[in-house]
This record gives structure tokens, C-alpha cells and sequence, in this order.
């Protein structure tokens, strides 16, 4: 049985089997189709994730963790925040504009801020907090 939300041209598009899912906005999860429990709120927003497994992530805003292809539990909030996130990225959080955005592989990052880690491009485990903050 589906339990999914979806409300928005073309979100959850490709939906075959997963479960839990929400998705509000134009493409919001379009390629989702066995991932369970993602929450994806604005135009595009983990619009690539489609992997068996994948799961638990959100996002919230336009193209939030929309490079998002198979990871796990990541939190993506503010307008392209986590965008460059691909494959199996885990356990990321990036809250603010373009928080996160070029990463494309590494898990465990949290960035809190406008534009915060937005030149990390791989790595773990670090922590930035404050406008424009990069390691």
C-alpha cells in the first residue's frame, strides 16, 4: 500500500514501490521511485533521488538537495542548499541559502548559514556555522 503526499506538477512522477514519502512543488522527488520516507518541499527539491535505500532526507526549498541521487538521511533547507549532494552523501545538514552547495561526497557535514560550506567538495564530518564560513 502507497502512502504517499504529493501535490505539485510532476512530483513523485516516477513512484513505484516506495513509502512515506511527501513531495510539494513542481518536480519535487520526479525521480523517486522505490525510496522511502523523503520529505521534499519546493520546485526541484530532491528531484534526482531514486535509489532503493535511500531515504529519510529533506528538503525543503528551491532545488534543495537536488543532486541527491541515493543517500540517507540528509536535511537540505534554503534555496539550493545541498544541491550539488550526489550518490550515497549521508547524514549532511545544511540549513541556509546555498548552504552545502557544491558538496559531492562526503557524510556528516553540517553547515548552518547563508552560503556556510558552500565550497566544500568532498569530506566528512565538519562542522561550519556562520555566513560564507568554508573550510
Amino acid at each position: 500500500m502507497l502512502t504517499e503526499q504529493l501535490l505539485g506538477r510532476e512530483a513523485l512522477e516516477a513512484l513505484t514501490s516506495g513509502s512515506g514519502n511527501v513531495a510539494v512543488g513542481w518536480l519535487a522527488l520526479t525521480a523517486n521511485s522505490t525510496s522511502d520516507y523523503n520529505t521534499a518541499v519546493g520546485y526541484q527539491a530532491l528531484s534526482a533521488v531514486n535509489g532503493d535505500g535511500a531515504g529519510g532526507n529533506t528538503g525543503v526549498g528551491f532545488q534543495a538537495g537536488g543532486s541527491l541521487t541515493d543517500g540517507v538521511y540528509s536535511t537540505y533547507v534554503g534555496y539550493q542548499a545541498g544541491l550539488g549532494s550526489t550518490a550515497s552523501d549521508n547524514y549532511n545538514t545544511a540549513v541556509g541559502a546555498l548552504a552545502l552547495k557544491l558538496v559531492t561526497s562526503g557524510d556528516g557535514n553540517t553547515c548552518i548559514g547563508y552560503s556556510a560550506g558552500d565550497f566544500l567538495q568532498s569530506g566528512g564530518d565538519n562542522t561550519l556555522i556562520g555566513s560564507g564560513n568554508d573550510v
